[in-house]
Protein backbone atom coordinates (compact mmCIF):
# COMPACT_ATOMS: atom_id res chain seq x y z
CA UNK A 1 0.00 0.00 0.00
CA UNK A 2 1.07 3.58 -0.79
CA UNK A 3 4.11 2.35 -2.66
CA UNK A 4 5.52 0.56 -5.63
CA UNK A 5 7.71 -2.31 -6.69
CA UNK A 6 10.22 -2.64 -9.50
CA UNK A 7 12.08 -5.29 -11.42
CA UNK A 8 14.91 -4.46 -13.83
CA UNK A 9 16.97 -7.02 -15.73
CA UNK A 10 20.68 -6.27 -15.13
CA UNK A 11 22.54 -8.78 -17.29
CA UNK A 12 23.16 -11.74 -15.00
CA UNK A 13 20.76 -10.66 -12.24
CA UNK A 14 17.58 -8.74 -11.45
CA UNK A 15 17.29 -5.53 -9.49
CA UNK A 16 14.01 -5.97 -7.63
CA UNK A 17 12.65 -3.81 -4.88
CA UNK A 18 9.76 -2.55 -2.81
CA UNK A 19 8.94 0.94 -1.55
CA UNK A 20 6.13 2.28 0.59
CA UNK A 21 5.07 5.57 2.15
CA UNK A 22 2.60 3.72 4.38
CA UNK A 23 3.16 4.40 8.07
CA UNK A 24 3.63 1.27 10.17
CA UNK A 25 4.77 -1.03 7.37
CA UNK A 26 8.30 -2.26 7.77
CA UNK A 27 9.86 -3.63 4.62
CA UNK A 28 12.12 -6.51 5.57
CA UNK A 29 14.14 -9.22 3.89
CA UNK A 30 11.18 -11.55 4.55
CA UNK A 31 8.72 -9.19 2.81
CA UNK A 32 11.10 -8.91 -0.16
CA UNK A 33 11.36 -12.73 -0.30
CA UNK A 34 7.56 -13.01 -0.22
CA UNK A 35 7.24 -10.44 -3.02
CA UNK A 36 9.80 -12.35 -5.12
CA UNK A 37 7.88 -15.61 -4.63
CA UNK A 38 4.58 -13.99 -5.70
CA UNK A 39 6.05 -11.98 -8.59
CA UNK A 40 8.13 -14.77 -10.14
CA UNK A 41 6.13 -17.76 -8.87
CA UNK A 42 9.25 -19.48 -7.59
CA UNK A 43 10.21 -20.67 -4.15
CA UNK A 44 13.97 -20.75 -4.60
CA UNK A 45 16.37 -17.91 -5.26
CA UNK A 46 20.13 -18.34 -5.47
CA UNK A 47 20.94 -15.09 -3.76
CA UNK A 48 19.18 -11.89 -2.87
CA UNK A 49 20.00 -8.89 -0.75
CA UNK A 50 18.05 -5.87 0.35
CA UNK A 51 19.08 -2.27 0.71
CA UNK A 52 17.03 0.65 1.90
CA UNK A 53 16.55 3.65 -0.37
CA UNK A 54 18.05 6.81 1.10
CA UNK A 55 14.92 8.94 1.38
CA UNK A 56 14.03 11.79 3.72
CA UNK A 57 17.14 13.94 3.41
CA UNK A 58 15.38 17.29 3.31
CA UNK A 59 16.29 17.76 6.95
CA UNK A 60 19.90 16.58 6.61
CA UNK A 61 22.35 18.89 8.39
CA UNK A 62 26.07 18.14 8.21
CA UNK A 63 27.56 17.54 11.64
CA UNK A 64 31.13 18.48 10.70
CA UNK A 65 32.81 21.34 8.85
CA UNK A 66 34.50 19.18 6.23
CA UNK A 67 32.73 15.79 6.27
CA UNK A 68 29.50 15.63 4.31
CA UNK A 69 27.12 12.88 3.34
CA UNK A 70 25.94 13.02 -0.26
CA UNK A 71 23.36 11.24 -2.42
CA UNK A 72 21.39 8.42 -0.85
CA UNK A 73 23.71 8.42 2.19
CA UNK A 74 22.19 11.84 2.96
CA UNK A 75 18.65 10.70 2.08
CA UNK A 76 18.55 12.50 -1.27
CA UNK A 77 16.89 9.74 -3.30
CA UNK A 78 13.79 10.98 -5.15
CA UNK A 79 10.82 9.48 -3.26
CA UNK A 80 8.64 9.56 -6.38
CA UNK A 81 10.87 7.61 -8.74
CA UNK A 82 13.47 6.03 -6.44
CA UNK A 83 16.16 7.58 -8.65
CA UNK A 84 19.24 8.71 -6.77
CA UNK A 85 22.12 9.15 -9.20
CA UNK A 86 21.20 12.71 -10.21
CA UNK A 87 21.09 13.99 -6.63
CA UNK A 88 24.19 11.97 -5.73
CA UNK A 89 26.13 13.80 -8.42
CA UNK A 90 24.62 17.21 -7.61
CA UNK A 91 25.20 16.85 -3.86
CA UNK A 92 28.75 15.56 -4.42
CA UNK A 93 29.47 18.60 -6.56
CA UNK A 94 27.88 20.85 -3.92
CA UNK A 95 30.11 19.34 -1.22
CA UNK A 96 33.27 19.70 -3.31
CA UNK A 97 32.43 23.30 -4.20
CA UNK A 98 31.75 24.16 -0.55
CA UNK A 99 35.02 22.65 0.64
CA UNK A 100 37.15 24.19 -2.12
CA UNK A 101 35.70 27.70 -2.06
CA UNK A 102 34.66 28.07 1.57
CA UNK A 103 36.98 25.96 3.66
CA UNK A 104 36.31 27.98 6.84
CA UNK A 105 32.52 27.91 6.40
CA UNK A 106 32.09 24.77 4.30
CA UNK A 107 29.15 23.43 6.29
CA UNK A 108 27.01 26.54 5.71
CA UNK A 109 28.12 26.75 2.07
CA UNK A 110 27.22 23.10 1.50
CA UNK A 111 23.74 23.58 2.90
CA UNK A 112 23.27 26.68 0.76
CA UNK A 113 24.45 24.71 -2.30
CA UNK A 114 21.82 22.05 -1.56
CA UNK A 115 18.90 24.50 -1.72
CA UNK A 116 17.74 23.38 -5.19
CA UNK A 117 17.95 19.70 -4.22
CA UNK A 118 16.01 20.36 -1.01
CA UNK A 119 13.35 22.29 -2.96
CA UNK A 120 12.95 19.39 -5.37
CA UNK A 121 12.82 16.78 -2.59
CA UNK A 122 10.20 18.83 -0.71
CA UNK A 123 8.10 19.11 -3.87
CA UNK A 124 8.43 15.35 -4.46
CA UNK A 125 7.40 14.56 -0.89
CA UNK A 126 4.29 16.73 -1.28
CA UNK A 127 3.54 15.19 -4.68
CA UNK A 128 3.89 11.61 -3.50
CA UNK A 129 1.61 12.30 -0.54
CA UNK A 130 -1.07 13.63 -2.87
CA UNK A 131 -0.46 10.81 -5.36
CA UNK A 132 -1.00 8.05 -2.81
CA UNK A 133 -3.80 9.97 -1.13
CA UNK A 134 -5.80 9.75 -4.39
CA UNK A 135 -4.24 6.65 -5.94
CA UNK A 136 -7.04 5.68 -8.34
CA UNK A 137 -7.28 9.16 -9.83
CA UNK A 138 -3.50 9.56 -9.92
CA UNK A 139 -2.91 6.28 -11.78
CA UNK A 140 -5.66 7.17 -14.25
CA UNK A 141 -4.02 10.57 -14.83
CA UNK A 142 -0.65 8.91 -15.51
CA UNK A 143 -2.28 6.96 -18.33
CA UNK A 144 -3.45 10.12 -20.12
CA UNK A 145 -1.30 10.56 -23.25
CA UNK A 146 -0.27 14.17 -22.55
CA UNK A 147 0.77 13.53 -18.96
CA UNK A 148 2.46 10.23 -19.77
CA UNK A 149 4.41 11.73 -22.68
CA UNK A 150 5.46 14.79 -20.67
CA UNK A 151 6.72 12.73 -17.74
CA UNK A 152 8.51 10.21 -19.97
CA UNK A 153 10.15 12.96 -22.01
CA UNK A 154 11.19 14.90 -18.90
CA UNK A 155 12.67 11.90 -17.11
CA UNK A 156 14.38 10.77 -20.34
CA UNK A 157 16.00 14.22 -20.51
CA UNK A 158 17.35 13.81 -16.98
CA UNK A 159 14.91 16.27 -15.43
CA UNK A 160 13.62 16.15 -11.88
CA UNK A 161 9.89 16.07 -11.19
CA UNK A 162 9.84 19.73 -10.15
CA UNK A 163 11.76 20.69 -13.33
CA UNK A 164 9.22 18.73 -15.39
CA UNK A 165 6.42 20.60 -13.60
CA UNK A 166 8.03 23.94 -14.49
CA UNK A 167 8.39 22.85 -18.14
CA UNK A 168 5.00 21.15 -18.40
CA UNK A 169 3.84 23.18 -21.39
CA UNK A 170 7.03 23.00 -23.43
CA UNK A 171 8.00 19.35 -22.91
CA UNK A 172 5.33 17.74 -25.09
CA UNK A 173 6.62 19.86 -27.98
CA UNK A 174 10.32 19.07 -27.47
CA UNK A 175 11.20 22.47 -26.03
CA UNK A 176 12.10 21.37 -22.47
CA UNK A 177 15.65 21.82 -21.25
CA UNK A 178 17.73 19.54 -19.08
CA UNK A 179 18.40 20.44 -15.44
Amino acid sequence: PRGYAWSFQKGDHLNVGLYTQQQGIKLTRASLAEYLKRKFQREDFDHFVGHYLGIGGVGYTPQHQRIFLVGDAAGMTDPVSGEGICNAIKSGQAAAKAIIKNSDAAQAAYQANLAAIYDDLEFCERAIGKFYGHLGTAVSALRLPGIKRTLMKGYANGMTLSAIRKSIFSLPFGLGSKT
